[in-house]
């Protein structure tokens, strides 16, 4: 109902969808759906989700068919090992069956990453790369790329000692990341993204 009335009173039919997660509940996205398809409405709108198994071409297209243009995925990393310690999906071939189905439904796929999580080694990061290379042409651009950041009231931020992070004047520094280590994956990770697509949209965070 907010949609048509927006569409209606300001003639808009762009949407973005302000949720984190807007896939953390299924069964809403496909009423929202059916909604959408049911009144005929033209209009086109994206949101950022996380890359669940149940995101799978059926509900892409339905999504696609439902004026749905861009999904951004936090990806975050294509380490396993990374993955699971972030506490979210570490089965990299679903993501990336993921990320190429919505692409094939005529989705934009665009992919967040966090790099120099701080036990990320240069071998996780290059899963990293390899990942982005493999999966070049499926990828719309990069909605965000920034080095890690420890948040005082996140997880990470309540667990300095088990990651050994140590706070010093030039940023945070663990075992296996520092700020001059993040900083050059940032540039690594630009720089490939440019090599593959000129036209990548690839907004780099320290």
């Amino acid at each position: 109902e907010e949609i048509k009335f927006l569409a209606g009173k300001y003639k808009r039919n762009e949407f973005e969808i302000a949720d984190s997660i807007f896939n953390g509940d299924i069964p809403r996205i496909e009423k929202i759906c059916d909604l959408c398809t049911k009144e005929k409405l033209d209009i086109s709108w994206s949101a950022k989700v996380s890359a669940r198994k149940e995101m799978n071409y059926c509900l892409l297209k339905k999504m696609r068919d439902a004026g749905c243009r861009s999904l951004s995925y936090g990806v975050e990393s294509a380490s396993p090992r990374i993955l699971r310690d972030m506490r979210k999906n570490d089965d990299t071939q679903e993501i990336q069956r993921i990320v190429r189905d919505t692409c094939n439904a005529g989705i934009q796929a665009n992919c967040f990453f966090i790099i120099g999580y701080p036990l990320e080694t240069e071998e996780d990061f290059a899963l990293t790369l390899d990942f982005v290379k493999e999966n070049a042409r499926y990828i719309s651009r990069f909605a965000q790329i920034t080095g890690c950041h420890i948040e005082d009231d996140s997880y990470l931020g309540h667990h300095l000692d088990q990651y050994g992070i140590v706070f010093k004047d030039d940023g945070w520094h663990s075992q296996f990341s520092t700020p001059e280590i993040r900083k050059e994956r940032l540039a690594r990770f630009r720089d490939l993204a440019r090599q593959l697509h000129s036209h990548y949209r690839c907004e780099v965070q320290e």
